[in-house]
C-alpha cells in the first residue's frame, strides 16, 4: 500500500460520484444517502483503486459518495479530513485507518449517535463500526511459498512498512516463522522500516547488499517498499541472485514481475474492497433502521481473499481485479 506520486488533482476530482454530497440519491423512502469517505493517501495506486471502485459503485447504485483524501500517510491529515468529512453531515461514512488505534473512540461515538461507519482496508481496535470490509489477513500461502523458494542458507530480510502497525506485521511475521521451520540455517535480519518511502527502502536494501553479499530474498510488506527493494536490486545488477516478494500490485512493482526482478507479488483487490464497503453501506441505510445508535452488524467483518500473482498469472483474467490502478481511468 503506499507512496509512489501518481494521483493529481484532477484525479482527486474523479473521485466524486454523482457530484457532491447533498445531490439526490434517493432510497426507496425518497430519503437522500450521501456517503463520505475517508481514505489515507491517495498518491498511494491501492487507495486509488480502492476509492475509484467504491465511487464506481455508489454510482451505479444511485447515491452520492465524496472522499476527503490526504496526500500523505499523515495521520495527523487523516484526522483532518474526518472532521472536515462530518462537517458535510453524510448519511453514513466509510473509513480507511493508518492508525488501528486512532479513531476508534470516535467511531464509537458516531455509531452511538446514528450515523453507520463502515471501516475498510485494515481493522480499528478495539472494533468499534458497523462492519469492516478488509483483505483476508491469511498469508500463510504466500509465506510457505517464499520460505521452500528461498534455499537453505544465506540471508532474508524484511521491509515492515511501519512499526508497530499491526496488520503490517501480520504480513511479514508468518513469512518470518515459516523460514525458521524450513530453513533453519537461513538468517533473518532485523526488520527495517521505510513508513511507505519507496527511496528509503531502495537505500536499505543497497546497503543490506553491501553489508551481507549472501543476502538471498528481500521481503517487502507494501508497494512502494517492493518498489524500491527491486530497483536497489535492479541498479546493482543482482537480479536473479536476490529474489524479492513483495505484498500489494502497484503499478511499478507489477512491472517489476513482469521484467523477471520481482519472483512473485501477494495482491489485495482494492477496487472490490471499495465496492463491497459502499454495498454494505447502502444496504444498511435502505433497511429502513429505526432512529438511534447503530449497532455492530451481525456480521462483523467482511474478509476478500489476496491474490498470489507471478509472471505466469498476472496476465491473465483471473488477476485483473487484484492490479492497482494510478487513477480512474488506467
Amino acid at each position: 500500500m503506499h507512496p509512489t506520486r501518481y494521483l493529481v488533482a484532477a484525479g482527486l476530482l474523479a473521485l466524486t460520484a454523482c457530484g457532491t454530497v447533498g445531490d439526490t440519491g434517493t432510497s426507496p423512502k425518497n430519503e437522500k444517502i450521501s456517503l463520505v469517505g475517508v481514505a489515507g493517501n491517495a498518491v498511494d495506486p491501492y487507495w486509488t483503486t480502492l476509492m475509484c471502485g467504491a465511487t464506481r459503485k455508489a454510482k451505479e447504485l444511485g447515491v452520492t459518495l465524496t472522499w476527503k483524501a490526504s496526500q500523505t500517510p499523515s495521520s495527523q491529515d487523516q484526522q483532518t479530513n474526518l472532521d472536515a468529512a462530518l462537517l458535510t453531515k453524510p448519511s453514513g461514512l466509510i473509513l480507511a485507518p493508518l492508525q488501528a488505534g486512532q479513531f476508534s473512540a470516535k467511531v464509537g461515538q458516531l455509531m452511538g449517535q446514528g450515523l453507520p461507519v463502515v471501516v475498510v482496508n485494515s481493522p480499528i481496535t478495539p472494533p468499534t463500526e458497523y462492519q469492516l470490509v478488509q483483505s483476508d489477513p491469511d498469508v500463510h500461502a504466500f509465506a510457505k511459498m517464499i520460505a521452500k523458494q528461498v534455499g537453505h542458507s544465506g540471508t532474508f530480510a524484511v521491509l515492515g512498512g511501519r512499526p508497530g502497525t499491526v496488520a503490517l506485521d501480520n504480513r511479514w511475521k508468518p513469512v518470518v516463522t515459516e523460514l525458521a521451520k524450513v530453513a533453519p540455517k537461513v538468517k533473518v535480519l532485523d526488520t527495517e522500516y521505510t513508513d511507505f518511502d519507496r527511496n528509503k527502502a531502495a537505500s536499505i536494501v543497497s546497503s543490506w547488499m553491501i553489508a551481507h553479499p549472501d543476502l538471498t530474498a528481500v521481503y517487502a510488506v507494501t508497494g512502494p517498499e517492493g518498489g524500491g527493494a527491486a530497483a536497489a536490486v535492479q541498479q546493482a545488477g543482482k537480479q536473479g541472485k536476490v529474489k524479492i516478494y513483495s505484498y500489494d500490485a502497484t503499478p511499478d512493482v507489477v512491472s517489476a514481475l513482469k521484467g523477471g526482478t520481482i519472483t512473485a507479488l501477494l495482491a489485495q483487490a482494492p477496487a472490490v474492497q471499495g465496492q463491497k464497503a459502499v454495498e454494505v453501506m447502502v444496504d444498511y441505510l435502505k433497511s429502513a433502521p429505526a432512529p438511534g445508535a447503530v449497532r455492530q452488524a451481525a456480521q462483523p467483518q467482511i474478509l476478500i481473499p489476496p491474490k498470489i500473482l507471478t509472471k505466469d498469472n498476472v496476465d491473465l483474467a483471473e488477476g485483473q481485479d487484484y492490479l492497482y490502478k494510478p487513477t480512474c481511468d488506467a
